[in-house]
């Protein structure tokens, strides 16, 4: 692996299954651990002292366990410089500018990813949002004197690349042991092998330093379920894993519906030895095939259900009320859908509002068209973390439903009103 593809910026995607599998062979031989308790580190604070900088070597403060305790009782902090070739140009240049971490370990110097600080403060006993998002000798002093509390071993998780350049993505307890990207191609072999629902296709890749997702879809129920709809309608599955402790082994049962992408089920297998892909196909089957009809059978239905059928698109008063029904629609079920913990009130409104107006009063409505536009809701929204996402993912995909529901539900029946004949 070059260098510069340690660097938390790396980001890789394709279609082809041969770019993937290169790119999945190279982290898999790039990822090492090393087994360490919290005192065995060194940590080493990265400062800017120009009056003692050298040309190619960085500046820094050493904090061990013996030194942040004679720190603690008023000794003055020991200084130290690195030479930047031992740590890596790029990564260490990196470094400064992100966690102003590196960790010395049986005299070999790795750069810190900002991947794995999260994980470092959970084995320090650290948490909240100040100690990752300030640098500075004053968190990494309060940080270090966790870590050195720390009596358990850690599985430290690094990447190698080819000069040397060693970098750490995730500090995790001392049974972790990395899950090898490749085994993903395992999986997709196995589902080709398994044919239950027909072929099977590589639709993309996208990979990162914490995790790598690939996306197959089934291009036999594609076509089935398409012809069924009347629409495109496309089954798949994201299969995703992280080496560095992000997430087990998952895989997600996802439809393409037009433009949009919603996630209906989900197998999760945790990082141990048994997740074999035969395992992992079995609770595939399980889990996320025995349902892949519910949903195209339920936009077939809501294909024949007319929001407004009886009203006049003709008139100006048929118009409007054509608008307000359509609406009412999409926010009732909307607002069901999606509470404030997956999406906030004023945010739902906004995207209610801007429905609202893409309205064409003048159009005759199906359930379908409502169903549609709410499973597309996510991909209006930016700066979602992964996991809003997926949580926003989910709830699309239960759109048709609840879309279904509104226009079959029978309303209540009101008591009758019983009168008394005879009374004592």
């Amino acid at each position: 692996m070059n260098e510069k593809n340690l660097l938390d910026t790396y980001r890789l995607g394709g279609r082809d299954i041969t770019s993937l599998t290169e790119a999945l062979s190279e982290i898999d031989a790039s990822t090492k651990r090393f087994i360490a308790r919290g005192k065995d580190l060194m940590l080493l604070s990265l400062c800017n002292r120009e009056e003692i900088d050298t040309e190619g070597f960085t500046t820094c403060y050493i904090l061990t366990d013996s030194y942040v305790k004679d720190f603690e009782n008023g000794s003055a902090l020991h200084i130290a410089k690195i030479p930047n070739e031992k740590i890596g140009l790029q990564v260490l240049e990196e470094a400064k500018a992100s966690t102003g971490l590196v960790v010395l370990f049986e005299n070999e110097g790795y750069a810190v990813s900002r991947y794995a600080l999260n994980s470092l403060l959970q084995r320090s006993g650290i948490g909240g949002k100040f100690p990752v998002s300030t640098n500075g000798i004053v968190r990494d002093i309060y940080v270090a004197a966790g870590l050195f509390n720390y009596n358990e071993h850690m599985s430290v998780i690094f990447r190698e690349a080819d000069n040397g350049a060693k970098k750490i993505f995730a500090f995790m307890g001392g049974r972790f042991t990395p899950v090898k990207q490749s085994s993903l191609l395992d999986i997709v072999s196995a589902l080709e092998k398994d044919g239950t629902i027909g072929s099977v296709a590589l639709s993309s890749y996208e990979i990162d330093h914490e995790f790598t997702d690939i996306y197959v879809s089934f291009p036999d129920a594609a076509k089935e379920y398409s012809d069924m709809v009347g629409k495109n309608v496309v089954p798949g599955l994201v299969l995703s894993t992280s080496d560095i402790g992000s997430c087990s082994v998952t895989v997600k049962g996802i439809y393409t519906i037009g433009n949009c992408m919603v996630i209906t089920d989900e197998v999760r297998k945790y990082h141990t030895a048994s997740n074999s892909a035969e395992a992992i196909i079995k609770a595939v089957d399980e889990q996320i095939y025995k349902d892949l009809r519910k949903l195209p059978e339920t936009l077939v239905r809501l294909v024949g259900i007319e929001v407004a059928p009886t009203v006049d698109l003709t008139s100006a008063k048929g118009q409007k009320e054509n608008l307000d029904t359509v609406w009412k629609v999409y926010k009732d079920v909307a607002e069901k859908l999606f509470p404030s913990a997956i999406i906030g009130t004023k945010t739902l409104n906004k995207l209610l509002n801007e429905i609202r107006t893409e309205v064409n009063p003048e159009v005759r409505y199906t359930a379908y068209d409502i169903a549609e536009n709410i499973m597309g809701l996510c991909d209006r929204l930016e700066g979602l973390s992964r996991e809003a996402i997926e949580r926003m993912r989910k709830a699309c995909a239960s759109a048709p439903y609840e879309v279904e529901k509104y226009f079959t539900a029978k309303p209540p029946k009101k008591e009758e009103d019983v009168v008394v004949l005879l009374s004592a």
